[in-house]
């Protein structure tokens, strides 16, 4: 994922909380200040809404996690690695439906601040 302070300096904005639509996708952590990991997938993703409004969902590929050490930031990295094999060889990784699930939650999400 883009380094947050960079991505600010450039596009302006905030990341936004996706506190809510972590907890409807179900087995998230937050990573760090902007960005989250569902465990269960390997998925790491964040939100930036640029100046102009525009958001932006940040979807992390290897090496995206925390990189602490931590046991679930290995895992992830292990999912992730499996995902890009995986797709390298024409299937559709389990990450890749949970990141089509968490972009209808946050298309929703945004369309209830709308009204």
């Amino acid at each position: 994922m883009p380094e947050p302070k960079w991505a600010l300096h450039v596009y302006g904005g905030h990341f936004l909380n996706l506190g809510r639509v972590a907890r409807q996708l179900g087995g998230v952590r937050h990573q760090g200040r902007n960005g989250y990991l569902h465990v269960p997938s390997g998925l790491a993703f964040a939100a930036h809404q640029a100046a102009h409004g525009q958001v932006t969902l940040v979807l992390g590929g290897l090496n995206s996690s925390d990189g602490d050490g931590q046991l679930h930031s290995l895992l992830a990295e292990a999912q992730q690695l499996g995902a890009g094999l995986l797709n390298v060889v024409g299937g559709v990784p389990r990450l890749y439906r949970w990141a089509d699930r968490l972009t209808l939650l946050l298309h929703h999400e945004l369309s209830q601040k709308g009204r």
